[in-house]
């Protein structure tokens, strides 16, 4: 059994840093000489950046996951950025620290990540140029920010800090920024989208969605219908979820776990169509027409 305990765990995702700027000395205008000065700096700054391998983390993603061989009221605070490799360079995971301070705070200072030169005989072909992520991930429990009583994360990047406030009940726990300076929250939800949230449900809870759907339509029984041929059960009332279908979601249940085994790795799945009745305009003026809306079935913390 695991422990319900702050575990911190890096991933081995790797990509390029946004380059540092660079100092330079500019050749006047209409003088043709060999400016030394500045190759001379740039060559010092490349060995100096060589020399540490630490590239400060700048700007960083930050969303809420749940990895399979997580326990029911455990999550992670994923930590990520992207960009192109360029170069034949090997990149860390982010690096940080992660601790709890009294008066109802848990400070996760991101520093940085490090490069290593790929010393490959044949960089053109060796080197994989491709867009990568880099990525920590800092597992949570939800009854240990409850015992201790976390009110506020504070991130920083040593330049920057990022305060969002935490909210932890027994079915969800939930991450409101109040800045997003350096720290941006990612598929923010809510009907502002002003934060994000993990829900702990048990397994067989899933989610049907309609996101082109447009305010106003009813379509609550044309879901329901389809989701009763895969025998899904509705889900009316449950504490911790919204279930009145505003924002084109549908909870239910899946019995038999098999309409689970058909989302994917990307988290959904086609599940089907329904129509809609919606204002058409044609030679004999504006009738009724059937619009079929697409169907996505997803676990409850995919927000399409």
């Amino acid at each position: 059994m695991k422990k319900f305990a702050l575990l911190l765990i890096l991933s081995f995702y790797v990509t390029l840093p946004v380059q540092a700027q660079e100092q330079q000395t500019f050749v006047p205008t209409g003088i043709n000489w060999d400016n030394t000065a500045a190759r001379t700096s740039r060559v010092l700054q490349q060995r100096s950046l060589s020399s540490s391998n630490a590239i400060p983390a700048g700007i960083v993603n930050v969303s809420i996951v749940h990895p399979d061989y997580l326990d029911p009221n455990q999550f992670g605070l994923l930590i990520s950025k992207a960009n192109s490799i360029t170069d034949c360079h090997d990149y860390s995971s982010l690096e940080y620290q992660a601790k709890y301070i009294e008066n109802y705070y848990m400070d996760i200072d991101v520093s940085h990540y490090r490069r290593t030169l790929n010393e490959t005989q044949n960089p053109e072909f060796d080197c994989d140029k491709k867009s990568k992520i880099i990525s920590g991930l800092i597992i949570l429990s939800a009854d240990e920010l409850k015992r201790k009583n976390v009110r506020q994360i504070r991130f920083s990047n040593g330049n920057a800090r990022d305060t969002y406030n935490v909210s932890v009940t027994q079915n969800a726990v939930r991450l409101t920024p109040e800045s997003m300076i350096a720290f941006k929250a990612q598929n923010l939800q809510g009907p502002d989208k002003t934060y994000i949230q993990y829900n702990f449900v048990d397994k067989s809870l899933l989610t049907l969605q309609v996101p082109m759907a447009e305010k106003g339509e009813d379509i609550t029984q044309a879901v329901r219908n389809l989701a009763s041929k895969s025998a899904l059960q509705p889900v009316l009332d449950r504490a911790g979820l919204d279930t009145s279908g505003t924002n084109n979601v549908f909870y239910f249940t899946d019995p038999n776990n098999r309409a689970a085994e058909r989302i994917g790795a990307d988290g959904y799945a086609e599940f089907g169509t329904i129509n809609v009745m919606r204002p058409h305009d044609g030679p004999n003026g504006r009738t009724a027409m059937p619009t079929p809306l697409k169907v996505f079935l997803t676990r409850p913390n995919v927000t399409l």
